[in-house]
């Protein structure tokens, strides 16, 4: 019986937590509805790796775009659970109920 009024207040203050952040983004200057500029550097990078995963792209091994010429080595300098969790499970949830990537990392 503890163990369930336990999961029952997590789940609560989960719910509460994440209708706040989504209160906040609303009230944000840059609410956007396409993930525009919602997030700065190093977030940024993770945001975008796991964008890739969400969608089923390959993430580079070493990725041009982000530091050029000499390139950004992904796999050596990103956490990648931080990445592939997100977008596997933004892949999952997807298929069930279409929710925006940058609107789906507000409850995740």
């Amino acid at each position: 019986m503890k163990k369930r009024a336990g999961l029952i207040i997590v789940l609560s203050l989960y719910l509460a937590v994440s209708l706040f952040k989504l209160y906040l983004w609303n009230q944000s200057p840059y609410n956007t509805k396409d993930g525009v500029c919602q997030f700065y550097s190093e977030s940024a990078f993770h945001y975008y790796y796991a964008e890739l995963a969400g969608k089923g792209e390959n993430i580079p091994d070493v990725d041009k775009r982000a530091q050029y010429p000499e390139g950004f080595p992904v796999f050596s300098q990103v956490y990648l659970p931080m990445v592939y969790l997100p977008g596997w499970l933004y892949q999952f949830i997807n298929v069930f109920v279409h929710v925006p990537f940058h609107v789906f990392l507000i409850f995740f």
